[in-house]
């Protein structure tokens, strides 16, 4: 099933200042989401803020250039050709560890509804671009964390905590004019069988 108005290796700036997602696979696959990352020199040299995926595991193979990664508190560098798994619940965060462009590969197992995710992000991202310098700000980011639920959540704060924040904030959004470029698929199960509704 095709991304809405994604061709394969459509490239998309990403809510933080010098990454771009690059939808390799742009077909949205239940059991698989995979995506390459493109992170300019200074890209996310705060590190792009630590965040875990409740659900799924994250694969990261560097392409090229140096990638840091810092999992459970540790840091570890990967050159080109070297990879590591994130599994899920752990916290992690990214940043270019090279003076030129780093490019990596992100495979989330089960993929769900994350490319999906990733495009309404940026899409989003792009339009307040042209209003802010701010990529996503809080209202447009808890509308889109609301509407796709168990992806992506920020470290050191509990989920049971998030939920309801993000909640109260999309309705603060939705009234204030935000909506989402690209709809979440109602993911249904029927008899151990996984499938989504088209929309």
């Amino acid at each position: 099933m095709s991304l809405p108005n994604i061709a394969p290796g459509a490239r998309m700036r990403g809510p933080a200042a010098g990454v771009t997602y690059i939808f390799t696979h742009a077909s949205e696959n239940l059991s698989v989401a995979e995506f390459d990352v493109e992170l300019e020199p200074g890209a996310c040299d705060g590190w792009k803020p630590r965040h875990f995926h409740p659900n799924a595991c994250e694969e990261i193979i560097v392409k090229r250039g140096r990638l840091d990664v810092r999992l459970r508190g540790e840091r570890r560098e990967l050159g080109e050709g070297e990879s590591l798994i994130v599994p899920p619940g752990v916290p992690h965060g990214v940043r270019n560890a090279h003076h030129e462009t780093t490019l990596f590969t992100a495979r989330h197992r089960p993929g769900g509804q994350f490319l999906r995710f990733l495009v309404t992000r940026s899409l989003i991202a792009a339009e307040n671009a042209k209003r802010s310098a701010d990529g996503l700000p809080l209202l447009p980011r808890a509308l889109i964390l609301n509407a796709y639920p168990g992806l992506d959540y920020a470290a050191g704060i509990p989920i049971w905590a998030q939920k309801p924040y993000f909640a109260a904030l999309a309705a603060i959004a939705r009234r204030r004019g935000y909506s989402l470029p690209v709809a979440p698929r109602q993911i249904v199960k029927r008899g151990g069988l996984t499938g989504v509704i088209r929309r």
